[in-house]
């Protein structure tokens, strides 16, 4: 008899690589005998806690790392988790890093705080957690580097999915798994970056999406969006605050017109001195007013809006530039994304990202072959 009655995984996913990750534990868990569920937390609330009528649930969260952190969206979804007063919920934590290979070697990302700090969320809440694991598929960072070619992406892909079925059949059995925090050191020395993510560089990155002339206003970046953060202005996608960095926009659109523009980076990086001398100034004027306003607390308290209001009006104004043709070449061509392949997680199709008709509803596993191309069946 297994070890659970109910397996529930809740997955945010830019290109595949947690859902992929998510679909390899779903297929164990059915070969198990226990029942399994799968949802994409695309515009999803809440997630509900599994309660089946007899015998025991797990609970999953599968997740991208965004700069050493947690994605906004999972992480608002674990907060939002309702507190467990009576019987403890057993829940495990996957977080998906940039894994890489040069010839046979195989080398992992860094989770950061990526799987610490739900973790102690969820503790605080009351729910038992049995399991993390960092899984180090191909790294989909195309504003940072070109993706893997098909072959190095699903070599990467087949080793990494034989550890997440190990993990899978321990929990699935009743153990628990523990893996990931062997780079704890390393991962706790990240912490500022991951501390300056969540509040600033996400929205940063949020910025760098532009469409290129090539666009013909289909909105299938808009449709697929998993935080609904593209909204369709006079046919051109428009990238809000909202917006993840989880590159799915640049690795569906059909023309690749989706492009992320370095030169907009670079003028950003730039105007952020002026903007930091300013933000000197009024600390320094508050401080004559009341002391602690004149170091650190001042200095944010005046560059943090100040900041969010240059991107958010510059972009504006970027957007409306594109429009006119010769800037568009301009800032497209500057652009190191339009010279790089686009990224799928192997066995991932585009039609797998499609907006659930129901965001409240999740997929049962699906009965297609997970496994990534050319692996064996595992015992």
């Amino acid at each position: 008899m297994p070890a659970y009655q109910e397996l529930s995984m809740y997955c945010f996913s830019g290109t595949g690589n947690a859902l992929a990750a998510g679909k390899w534990i779903a297929a164990r868990a059915v070969a198990a005998g226990t029942g399994a569920r799968l949802t994409r937390i695309d515009r999803l609330a809440r997630a509900e806690v599994p309660a089946p009528a007899t015998g025991r649930a797990l609970l999953g969260f599968l997740y991208a790392t965004h700069g050493f952190c947690v994605p906004w969206l999972m992480l608002r979804l674990i907060v939002r988790l309702p507190r467990r007063a009576g019987r403890a919920v057993d829940a495990f934590l996957v977080n998906t890093r940039g894994g890489t290979k040069f010839g046979p070697v195989h080398l992992p990302g860094l989770s950061g705080v990526a799987l610490l700090l739900p973790l102690v969320i969820l503790w605080l809440k009351g729910y038992r957690v049995v399991g993390t694991r960092p899984v180090d598929l191909p790294s989909n960072w195309m504003q940072l580097h070109p993706p893997f070619g098909e072959s190095t992406a699903a070599a990467i892909a087949a080793r990494q999915w034989v550890a997440v079925e190990r993990f899978a059949d321990r929990l699935l059995a009743g153990g628990r798994a523990w893996h990931g925090w062997w780079t704890l050191p390393v991962d706790l020395a990240l912490l500022p970056i991951a501390a300056g993510y969540l509040p600033f560089g996400r929205f940063g990155l949020a910025k760098l999406q532009i469409a290129s002339a090539a666009c013909d206003g289909c909105g299938v970046c808009a449709r697929l969006c998993p935080a609904a953060a593209i909204r369709m202005d006079r046919d051109r996608p428009y990238w809000t605050f909202d917006c993840e960095a989880c590159m799915r926009c640049l690795s569906v659109c059909p023309l690749q017109a989706v492009q992320s523009s370095h030169s907009y980076l670079a003028v950003l990086i730039l105007s952020f001195g002026p903007l930091a001398g300013l933000a000197h100034a009024a600390a320094a004027a508050l401080g004559r007013l009341w002391a602690p306003l004149g170091g650190r607390l001042g200095f944010w308290a005046v560059f943090y809006p100040l900041a969010m209001l240059w991107m958010w009006l510059s972009y504006d104004l970027l957007a409306r530039a594109l429009r006119v043709r010769w800037l568009n070449h301009l800032f497209t061509y500057t652009s190191l994304t339009r010279y790089c392949r686009r990224y799928l997680a192997p066995g991932i199709r585009t039609r797998d990202l499609r907006p659930p008709r129901d965001p409240d509803a999740g997929a049962a596993a699906s009965t297609e072959d997970p496994r990534p191309r050319g692996q064996a069946p595992a015992a």
